[in-house]
């Protein structure tokens, strides 16, 4: 007997799953309640065509930006933005491609985004106030900087950031 709920799914997937070792049917039912579950949970599950197109647009742009083509890295990461706006690791990156071609506002703007969802991103607080600083904002940059401190104390640009804060 399956019931609503953590307990009651996982009743219904070890059912299944014991049914499926035993070569017995598993009920369709009991399955699609465990998958929503998980997909309620923690979204978990991310099996539609566009997340697919989307991570493989990611890939290649990471491998574009890695290669030093820049352009081609922006046409990726616009790829899996287009399929799929929340790909927060395709924002961040097309943030680093636009901080590489010196396009500032570009990469405040996307950095701005990622910490919009993942305000705990302590590398990104660290590539947004690299953006500020190159643009002459340095209390802004500071207070980025101070963040990303919190966040990961051992980063491994904390020295060097703690360094640039005396100096602000």
């Amino acid at each position: 007997q399956s019931g609503n709920g953590p307990q009651g799914v996982g009743r219904s997937w070890r059912l299944g799953v014991w049914q499926w070792r035993k070569g017995k049917k598993v009920g369709m039912r009991s399955c699609f309640r465990v998958m929503g579950w998980i997909w309620m949970v923690g979204g978990l599950l991310q099996p539609t065509f566009a997340d697919e197109e989307a991570q493989k647009a990611l890939q290649q742009g990471l491998a574009a930006f890695r290669a030093a083509q820049f352009e081609a890295a922006l046409n990726f990461f616009d790829v899996a933005l287009a399929r799929d706006p929340d790909l927060s690791a395709a924002r961040f990156w097309r943030g680093r491609t636009y901080a590489q071609k010196q396009a500032w506002p570009e990469a405040e703007r996307d950095f701005r985004q990622v910490l919009e969802g993942r305000p705990d991103s302590a590398e990104t607080w660290f590539w947004l106030g690299q953006v500020l600083e190159a643009q002459r904002r340095l209390r802004e940059a500071l207070t980025c900087y101070e963040r990303m401190l919190r966040l990961a104390p051992r980063h491994p640009e904390a020295a060097a950031v703690a360094k640039r804060g005396e100096q602000i």
